[in-house]
Formats: structure tokens, sequence, C-alpha cells
């Protein structure tokens, strides 16, 4: 009788704590918005949601926006990979967002051509704003002086007064991860194209003031 008490127990502590569980499934649509770098939230803030990067390997989620220049005559993003593998990018998107919904806005996204891998620690280099050439990679000619051998190009821009999120998108188009980019950047840096906005620990920190680093660690100015 003892024994048959205890089961009855257990079988109900069991039901009760199954049945609490609040996590998304993966046919969930309740996803968050796009990051909209609302007050409160730190610059760099990364947002991901298990149901809406379900078309993205493991690897990929250790992708992250790096580093950010968005003042003057040169506008560049750096993603770099922050895992322990490497991570093949190749069909992946960048994409700035929509300003009035704050999503992404696929139709102006940037693909990376199949191939296209970052090893761990590694970073790529993408030139926003250009509204001719291909995607690439292109020559260290095309890119920054200071820079990588390649980089890649994106026809849409970045806002340096506002800020907003950029994304980067799997194959199917699901959000891998959205980031917050700092508002009035060019005002936090004087306006100067001697400043970036990085994070800082290198890989792992909210975004700071930084000096520019393209293709390299992160470091303040």
């Amino acid at each position: 009788m003892r024994t048959l008490t205890i089961v009855s127990l257990l079988c109900a502590w069991a039901c009760a704590c199954g049945g609490s569980d609040s996590s998304p499934s993966a046919g969930s649509k309740n996803q968050q918005p796009a990051d909209t770098n609302v007050e409160g939230e730190k610059p760099g803030t990364e947002r991901r949601d298990a149901a809406s990067s379900a078309g993205a390997s493991a690897a990929a989620l250790d992708v992250v926006f790096n580093e950010v220049a968005s003042v003057g005559a040169s506008e560049w993003i750096e993603l770099a990979n922050k895992g322990k593998v490497a991570v093949d990018l190749g069909d992946y998107y960048v994409a700035d967002s929509d300003k009035t919904t704050q999503e992404p806005k696929k139709r102006d996204a940037m693909r990376f051509p199949a191939g296209t891998s970052v090893g761990p620690g590694g970073r790529l280099l993408i030139l926003t704003s250009k509204k001719t050439g291909t995607v690439g990679p292109h020559p260290k000619a095309d890119c920054l002086p200071d820079g990588p051998d390649t980089c890649f190009f994106a026809s849409f821009g970045l806002s340096a007064t506002t800020g907003e999120p950029v994304h980067l998108l799997a194959p199917d188009g699901s959000v891998v991860t959205s980031t917050a980019l700092p508002k009035k950047l060019s005002a936090d840096a004087g306006g100067s194209t001697a400043e970036t906005s990085c994070r800082l620990p290198d890989l792992t920190g909210d975004f700071a003031v930084c000096a520019p680093t393209p293709g390299q660690p992160n470091r303040a100015p």
C-alpha cells in the first residue's frame, strides 16, 4: 500500500511539472520583433529565437556582429565567429531593417556566395552602401587599406544617427540573430571616421566607441 501511494504521488508531481513548461515550440509564431535599440537596452544586444533560427546550423549561432563603421564615406560591418569551429555561411544573408516595422529588409539583403566560410575567431568584412558591383568576395584593392585581404559588398546603408537593428538570416530566410546598433554613433564618436563602434571585450562585450580594427581584434581608441 505504501509503495502504491509513493508511485501515485510521483505521477502527480511529474504531471504538474510537465504542464508548466512555457518553452516556445518550433512552430510558435510568438517571435520577438527584431532588435530596436529601445530605451534601456544596451547596444550590441543580441536577440535569438530558437524557432525563427531553425534553418541555421548550430555553429552559425556563434556568429556575431562585432564592429560597425557608419560615419563618413566608409561604411562597413564586421561579422566574427566567436565559436570553436568553422562556420559555413554560404547562402546566409545580412540585412538592415525596415524603418517602420524593424523587420529585416530581405529584398535588399546581401547573400554570401556558396563556399563562404569563417573560421574560429575569424572575421568577414562587409562594405555597405555599395550600389554597384557584385557581392564578391572582392580583392583587397577594392576593400579597406588597413582591412583584411577580401571583403563583400552590400547595397543597403547604415544609419549613423538613429541606430538600427542588423540581421543575419539563414538560407531559408529565418532570423539567426538580430543586433541593435548604437544610436547617434556620429555624435558619440564626435563625427569622426577615426572611431567605430565595436564589442569590448572583443567578440563578447557590449558595443562601445573603438579604434577601427577591420579584420582584427577590437580595441579601445
